[in-house]
């Protein structure tokens, strides 16, 4: 996690969790993320 925004080091992977974050809160929204285990979680109130 940087900035409390998950980031991987593999090329290819992830989610864009920059471009969601960004997309939510330009919708006046809110965004979590979080790990909890094995188990990658996304909270988006818009």
């Amino acid at each position: 996690m940087v900035d409390g925004i998950p980031v991987t080091q593999h090329s290819g992977h992830g989610f864009g969790t920059k471009s969601i974050k960004f997309a939510v809160e330009r919708m006046n929204g809110n965004c979590q993320f979080r790990i909890n285990g094995d188990r990658f979680e996304l909270r988006a109130v818009m």
